[in-house]
């Protein structure tokens, strides 16, 4: 079983364990503390078998669960920060303290507002003592096992062979991450079979050596200083991307003052945290998915008859063309997908190839110049925001077709990949559609902005501002 799967599944264990004795435990102490608030019950006994507090030993841990899985907690079950893991478990406990009292023990007969404090706080007590020590436990074997060798992660060096050999003999001599250096993955023309008994492959390789040694991570070599090696670098972690591997960079000096990137240390040496994933806390990644999830589902019901109305009237204008309009588009970590809009052009309006659209764009329908005036076309979309191919807000998913082109001028498009595309976006309030690829160019600047401040205020803002652009018929 994969090392992070079987660690976190030992966390969900211990949580569920440690808040079932902390709700059998809170029991028998509001029981005592508070005697006269259950007199119907004749005895502790009796208390601990009526159907609220059984009910409760069931419901009460499987809540925390979820809750504990909302905050965040099971995303990096590996070098967790023993300050960030107390904060978030005290946090969270103090969430479910709240949420259990005024679901379950606000009507209880309790005398006076200051008991009500003291059962509070006793419930808080609890929670957080036992779900911290148990979890300080679980970190603890990890981190040894981790240092004794007991769990590695395959790791694939990346870069010139020579210089991935450096790098693969200084992880090899500071294993304190659990690195271990499976293959080389050359970016030079030049091959040897091995060096000092380490395989190499081409670069080309890189999914097959995933599924041959179970690769968790790619380390590139530091960039070499000569002109556009930048650029080579980015476009090596443009392939690696859609391998959803962690990925670990040296970065120059000057971009430490500009990225704010989070640091770690390989092998004596710092490196960015996995730049495959965009620098969003587990709690906001998990409330952004989860947003996602309720907002599409209950978008789709309540907007039903007027998706339906749309779909009658553009098969009105055209009874033989199809009345969505499906399209692969790229998006997570390179991932292609489908993406789903009412079709608002002749069926036959790419039969030149691939074009962008324009505001006196001739291929466009009567209707579909309404619909995309208001941008109704894109509300089947929330079908792959359902599917969590898309999210509610990020940037716009683009063709391979024009992702080559744009990358092949600014290498660094390819980090927009770090987040789900998105319905609405930072790119399109501000810039709007673009006609050609310099105007996607010039629209990347803001959608790089969205991907390096990603948070909930930000999405609201750029949701209300969509709206504000939908109601005012600014779509085209």
């Amino acid at each position: 079983m994969n090392p992070r799967l079987r660690l976190r599944i030992e966390y969900i264990a211990t949580d569920l364990v440690s808040g079932s004795i902390a709700w059998f435990v809170f029991n028998i102490v509001r029981y005592l503390t508070l005697p006269g608030a259950y007199t119907t019950h004749s005895s502790m006994w009796v208390f601990m078998q009526s159907q609220q507090v059984l009910i409760g030993q069931i419901i009460v841990p499987i809540a925390l669960i979820f809750l504990y899985a909302l905050s965040g907690y099971y995303n990096r079950p590996f070098f967790k920060s023993r300050v960030d893991e107390f904060v978030n478990t005290m946090m969270s406990t103090f969430i479910a303290m709240l949420g259990i009292y005024f679901i379950a023990l606000l009507n209880d007969n309790i005398p006076e507002r200051l008991k009500a404090y003291e059962i509070m706080l006793i419930l808080w007590g609890l929670l957080f003592s036992m779900t911290f020590i148990f979890r300080s436990i679980i970190s603890y074997t990890a981190r040894r096992k981790v240092r004794c060798g007991k769990v590695i992660f395959p790791t694939a060096v990346v870069g010139d062979p020579a210089e991935a050999l450096a790098m693969a003999r200084s992880i090899h001599e500071r294993p304190s991450r659990g690195m271990k250096v499976s293959c080389i993955l050359s970016t030079s023309d030049y091959l040897e079979d091995s060096y000092e008994g380490i395989p190499v492959y081409p670069l080309s390789e890189a999914k097959k050596i995933c599924g041959m040694y179970g690769i968790r991570n790619f380390v590139l070599v530091p960039a070499d200083g000569t002109p556009g090696c930048l650029d080579r670098q980015m476009k090596i972690i443009t392939t690696l991307y859609p391998l959803d591997r962690a990925i670990f960079i040296c970065p120059e000096f000057s971009q430490l003052l500009t990225m704010r990137p989070r640091l770690t240390d390989v092998a004596n040496v710092p490196l960015l945290t996995d730049v495959s994933a965009a620098d969003i806390s587990p709690l906001t990644q998990n409330l952004k998915r989860a947003g996602d999830i309720v907002a599409s589902a209950v978008s789709i019901a309540i907007l039903s008859p007027v998706l339906t109305a749309i779909a009658i009237l553009i098969k009105a204008e055209n009874p033989d063309a199809p009345v969505f309009y499906r399209q692969s588009r790229i998006g997570y970590h390179k991932k292609p997908f489908k993406i789903i809009k009412f079709r608002t052009m002749r069926p036959d309006a790419e039969a030149a190839g691939p074009a962008l659209s324009s505001p006196d764009d001739s291929r466009v329908t009567r209707i579909g110049r309404t619909l995309r005036r208001y941008r109704l076309d894109e509300l089947p979309q929330f079908w792959n925001v359902l599917r969590g191919e898309m999210s509610l807000v990020g940037p716009r998913p683009e063709r391979e077709y024009y992702i080559e082109r744009i990358v092949a001028r600014v290498p660094y498009y390819s980090l927009i990949h770090q987040v789900r595309p998105g319905i609405t976006s930072w790119g399109m309030v501000r810039y709007g559609y673009a006609e050609n690829i310099d105007q996607m160019v010039e629209r990347l600047r803001y959608d790089l902005l969205y991907v390096g401040n990603v948070s909930f205020a930000v999405d609201m803002k750029i949701l209300l501002n969509t709206v504000s652009t939908v109601l005012a018929g600014r779509g085209m």
